[in-house]
């Protein structure tokens, strides 16, 4: 029997890089580990932490898993891969890693003006992101608005920014 060997630096590198984000994204949408493992379709008793073991980086992602994961945390699975324009982003500029815009995404821009309008916009924040997280818990592995809409005006601007000809 052959021993395995480690993943080379460069494959170790990309699972923690896409871990952090993963683990970015899930704390922004006040989620703990343990809450998205239980969403997740393909979860088992035996693997109460898929979650803390993709987001250490100490198992590879599967594609089925970053599919599940893309539709729980509600961005598209070349975030998660850092393709098709993501890898151009700077952490800053990450459209799913700013907390006005993933709220607007989750909730709609009406919810939260309602909200505010209610009871004021520092009083609003707690009730906005609570809601959040109750959405992300009621629809799960089952939404299918993984932010397409979000990820075709980031392409737009990531185009119009570098001066690109399409």
């Amino acid at each position: 029997m052959t021993p395995k060997q480690a993943p080379h630096p460069a494959v170790t590198d990309l699972q923690q890089i896409r871990g952090e984000r993963l683990r970015d994204r899930r704390k922004l949408l006040g989620l703990t580990q343990k809450q998205v493992t239980q969403l997740l379709p393909d979860a088992t008793a035996n693997n109460p932490n898929a979650v803390g073991r993709v987001e250490t980086g100490e198992v590879q992602m599967t594609d089925t898993r970053a599919i599940f994961l893309s539709r729980i945390l509600r961005v598209p699975v070349a975030w998660i891969y850092e393709t098709d324009g993501y890898e151009l982003l700077e952490r800053t500029d990450d459209p799913f890693l700013d907390r006005e815009i993933m709220q607007r995404q989750i909730l709609g821009g009406k919810t939260i003006k309602k909200i505010i309008a209610a009871v004021g916009e520092k009083a609003a924040q707690p009730t906005i992101d609570l809601m959040v997280t109750d959405e992300i818990l009621a629809v799960g592995a089952n939404n299918r608005d993984t932010g397409l809409r979000i990820s075709m005006k980031l392409i737009a601007a990531l185009i119009v920014k570098e001066g690109t000809n399409v």
